[in-house]
């Protein structure tokens, strides 16, 4: 069994507090879902899905195996997530002290129109 699969099943398998750890270092919002269910739960998907080369097929089939309050969190917290914590989730709207929320350099209020800069080897008028 390769390293990354050994380490894949130590921590699906793991006991809760070390899954709830490892959540948060996941990659993908999918990964942090099943290192946050409770060990039974995750035991059934390793039995299930793991065990036998993690076919898309088979986590289908588990999932819709699976108690409503599992698939309903796995909706909730992997395909329709809430904005991140400190945004409004609205683009227009980023947080006060963003990056984004700052003006775009572009220059004083009084300074000339640069005029047109270049792009390629075309020119393009700057929006004001």
């Amino acid at each position: 069994m390769a390293l990354r699969r050994q380490v894949e099943k130590a921590m699906i398998l793991a006991p809760d507090a070390v899954a709830r750890a490892a959540a948060s270092y996941s990659a993908r919002p999918e990964e942090g879902w099943m290192l946050r269910q409770p060990r039974a739960v995750r035991r059934t998907y390793w039995s299930a899905v793991m065990r036998y080369g993690d076919h898309q097929r088979d986590r289908e089939i588990w999932m819709l195996r699976q108690p409503e309050a599992v698939r309903e969190s796995y909706i909730a917290e992997v395909l329709e997530p809430g904005p991140p914590e400190g945004t409004s989730g609205h683009a227009a709207d980023p947080a006060p002290n963003s990056l984004l929320a700052q003006e775009p350099e572009t220059g004083p209020p009084w300074a000339p129109d640069p005029g047109p800069r270049p792009v390629g080897r075309a020119f393009t008028r700057r929006e004001p």
